[in-house]
């Protein structure tokens, strides 16, 4: 009976408030970075995103809201060597579900925090050179070429089958 009385009713509407911005405040603090995986084909380059390197691929760009350019664009360079050099760029892309959400759980408040745009996983394909790498002009015998395949697998930057792909084409001289 107290829930229909006026007092009753302050309460439950204080409760709801409460819960609203506490809600809020958590998506604020979950939603104050965004994610992306940056893969090449083969792995194993080294990854740099708006002058700042990211690591070696496959990895995981996070980008705090505080460090999110403001033409929302997003150049990288991708760099192995034995493989040209691969430029280009990405932007931000507004997702719905960042807008549902956040109008649904937080009342929209958390867009103030956590924006629209959501990072897009980015893929790139290396072109390769030849056996002669870029720096040294030298050329890898297929030894050592396939001993570093053998160490993409082992560091866990390739799969089983990546591996066998890339081994057979060393051995057939099609790589």
């Amino acid at each position: 009976m107290r829930a229909f009385t006026r007092r009753g009713t302050g309460a439950v509407i204080v409760r709801c408030f409460t819960a609203v911005l506490l809600v809020s405040l958590l998506g604020a603090i979950a939603g104050c970075s965004e994610q992306t995986r940056i893969i090449t084909n083969p792995p194993g380059a080294k990854v740099t995103v708006n002058g700042r390197l990211i690591g070696v691929s496959p990895c995981i760009l996070t980008v705090r809201r505080d460090d999110w350019p403001e033409d929302n664009r997003f150049v990288y360079v991708i760099e192995r060597d034995g493989f040209a050099t691969k430029r280009g760029e990405f932007r931000g892309v507004v997702t719905p579900g960042h807008i549902i959400g956040a109008v649904t759980l937080t009342a929209g408040l958390s867009l103030i925090w956590q924006g629209v745009y959501a990072l897009p996983r980015v893929e790139v394909d290396l072109e390769h050179l030849g056996t002669a790498t870029a720096a040294t002009g030298s050329t890898a015998t297929t030894k050592e070429r396939l001993q570093r395949i053998d160490d993409l697998f082992d560091q866990g930057l390739i799969t089983e089958q990546e591996r066998k792909r890339l081994r057979s084409g060393i051995l057939s001289g099609d790589q």
